[in-house]
């Protein structure tokens, strides 16, 4: 993005957060230069933590540069949600 300074960019997680993982590849696949700051994820949440959540393919369009990672077609960027939903779920059940 335009205009946006390294040290603006700040991701933010506790040290076990196994999604954040998936925060990081995004950022390095878009050449996106970030501050790691670890965070407490439970309730209270910091101020900063409850203002801050862009989506990173729409805050660093590159101009085709890097791949998008969801397809411009509503219908199939849905279906990929869903899958990556899915995922999760099934990633994170007992």
């Amino acid at each position: 993005m335009a205009g946006v300074a390294a040290e603006d960019v700040k991701v933010l997680s506790d040290p076990l957060n196994p999604f954040v993982i998936r925060v990081l590849i995004a950022l390095r696949l878009k050449r996106v230069e970030y501050e790691f700051m670890e965070v407490q994820l439970a309730e209270p949440k910091s101020k900063i933590l409850v203002k801050s959540n862009p989506y990173i393919d729409k805050e660093w369009f590159d101009n085709g540069r890097s791949s998008s990672f969801l397809p411009a077609n509503p219908y199939n960027r849905a279906i990929a949600r869903f899958w990556a939903a899915y995922i999760d779920d099934k990633s994170t059940s007992p």
